[in-house]
């Protein structure tokens, strides 16, 4: 492919020549676009909105390009052409009744199709794909677009979002195995591999889990406040790295049980909820809620879906012959009441049960629930996280016909770290007229990031800007620079020397530098406009690039960028 063709409503408005500085690049959950560079000699007639197709995939032009006039003849754009993931950004994520800032309770599936639910008023064709099941989760939302809403969802269930055209694909991973080993120190000219240590300081070996205190009764385990299972602890790697405790919480996870209302009686006396008579029926509920009160406390219905949801309700009676609840109203100040003539329980909203005492069996699998989330927490930190940079030989590629993308698993093999196993691709890019031409970051662990929590389109308040800045960190108590031979050393609260070239150490941490453009004299020392990069501040976050300036830097409160942080302060 050396045109590019861009279009409008499907006719051909341009076409341009293209090398190999027009590149597509997708990073898993978060970017898809072709960023590109181009020469005409005359200014083209292109508009917000026209678009390209790359294999079958439509791109398009959401922001203007840059047009630098080279001389009378030669105008040289620069334009970025993103994918329908982009367009998400164009709608407030909404509840059902109106508002922005709201709280709301329920599993993958129903988030899912709540931001589906919103795209679809603003354009059409958006579906819900494939959603792993999952349990109940309490977000709040606050002024967050359908793209920042969605980042939130997968940060709290932990799950990989992929689109496929407006499909939304929600799962606990993404991608397709693939047949690929690549071994570090060992490419062979067949391909280059640059291994980075992302934080060894996270490595756990021995991990205690804990699940919420929800249900929970005080004959419960030699009295333990929180859901436990049997071995209480489970261990991984010991052998290599020795111990390394470690605990692992998930309040969402507790003995509960989650129905569907089959029947709905719900009256009222003028416009007041009629309590005696009003009443919910489930008949798949399978034990007396009578024989599992707990003492002092009074049983609660918490709604999941319909007009009521994210409200708990107290259980004042409940009739287990025909499986009926009745509950008393919500009442906040003198007017506001739930339910109401506007807002009630329908049949098939789903519900779940609170501070009563679960059957045994509900036990059981939610403690079995819990080994497992404690496992996976444990076989993602039982090893130093790694980021993986692989460039391949176009021609090896195109001979043995090597398909990657984002969110692919990889085999690598890293002998000083005991690695050996399959890896997500969490980048890929090439240049459009040499797709063969692939470059690739692999990382052992996949963060969910804030990036799309700050962008162009969000008004941001102080309270979001202070949560970004205390997960990102700042760069502080910097107090000298200095380099012998081919070592860098920095002295701070904490003095390091790292005998190896282009590496400072920050608090404590190493990270790799790169030369700003006009700091050509001291290579290996870093000074005032050179860059630091890579640097995860924490499992969730990863911040691309830091322009440093000297001393305390701190994240600025009026810091705004679109897709990946890049601070260049």
């Amino acid at each position: 492919m050396s045109e590019l063709i861009i279009y409008r409503s499907a006719v051909e408005v341009a076409r341009v020549i293209i090398d190999e500085k027009t590149i597509l690049t997708k990073k898993l959950m978060n970017e898809d676009r072709i960023n590109s560079e181009f020469f005409t000699s005359a200014v083209l007639p292109i508009e917000l909105g026209d678009y390209i197709v790359f294999d079958t995939k439509y791109y398009y032009l959401n922001q203007l390009p840059g047009i630098e006039k080279v001389n009378s003849n030669t105008y040289k754009y620069t334009a970025t052409f993103q994918s329908v993931l982009y367009d998400l950004y164009n709608k407030l994520l909404i509840s059902s009744d109106g508002l922005s800032d709201f709280t709301y309770v329920g599993n993958a599936t129903s988030y899912i199709q709540m931001i589906v639910n919103s795209m679809n008023e603003i354009s059409t064709g958006w579906t819900v794909g494939t959603i792993d099941e999952s349990y109940d989760k309490t977000i709040d939302f606050v002024n967050e677009t359908c793209r920042t809403a969605l980042t939130k969802v997968s940060e709290a269930f932990k799950y990989e979002f992929q689109l496929v055209g407006k499909t939304i694909h929600f799962k606990k991973a993404i991608g397709t195995v693939k047949p690929y080993t690549f071994q570090y120190g060992r490419g062979n000219g067949l391909y280059s591999i640059e291994r980075r240590q992302v934080d060894n300081k996270s490595v756990f070996t021995r991990v205690y889990g804990f699940g919420g205190t929800k249900n929970i009764p005080y004959t419960y385990r030699e009295r333990a406040k929180r859901l436990v299972f049997e071995e209480r602890k489970l261990e991984k790697n010991i052998s290599i790295f020795g111990i390394r405790e470690a605990q692992f919480t998930d309040d969402e996870i507790y003995p509960k049980r989650t129905g569907a209302l089959t029947v709905t009686n719900i009256l009222f006396e003028e416009n007041d909820f009629n309590v005696t008579d009003s009443y919910i029926e489930d008949s798949s509920i399978d034990f007396d809620i009578n024989d599992y009160l707990l003492s002092g406390l009074t049983a609660k219905i918490v709604f999941k879906t319909g007009d009521l949801t994210g409200n708990q309700f107290e259980i004042w009676k409940y009739d287990h012959i025909n499986k009926r609840i009745y509950f008393n109203p919500f009442i906040d100040g003198d007017t506001y009441k739930l339910p109401n003539k506007t807002l009630m329980p329908k049949v098939g909203d789903t519900y779940t049960l609170g501070d009563l005492e679960m059957p045994y069996s509900y036990v059981i699998k939610a403690e079995q629930d819990l080994k497992d989330a404690t496992q996976r927490f444990l076989d993602e930190n039982s090893v130093p996280k790694m980021l993986y940079f692989a460039t391949i030989n176009p021609k090896y590629v195109k001979e043995n016909a090597i398909t990657l993308d984002a969110g692919d698993l990889v085999t690598i093999v890293d002998s000083q770290f005991g690695i050996d196993r399959a890896i997500r691709i969490s980048q890929v890019s090439f240049p459009l007229v040499n797709k063969h031409q692939i470059e690739a970051i692999i990382a052992d662990f996949i963060p969910y990031t804030l990036q799309q929590l700050v962008t162009k389109n969000t008004t941001i308040s102080s309270k979001a800007v202070q949560s970004i800045a205390n997960r990102i960190n700042y760069i502080q108590n910097i107090n000298n620079i200095s380099n012998t031979s081919n070592r860098t050393e920095v002295t701070n609260v904490y003095t390091t020397v790292y005998p190896e070239p282009n590496t400072v150490v920050i608090n404590g941490r190493k990270y790799y530098f790169d030369k700003g453009y006009d700091n050509t004299v001291n290579s290996q020392i870093l000074e005032p406009g050179d860059f630091i990069w890579g640097n995860y501040w924490d499992r969730y976050t990863f911040v691309l690039k830091w322009r440093y300036k000297g001393g305390n830097q701190y994240l600025p409160e009026n810091y705004d960028e679109i897709e990946t942080i890049e601070i260049e302060q």
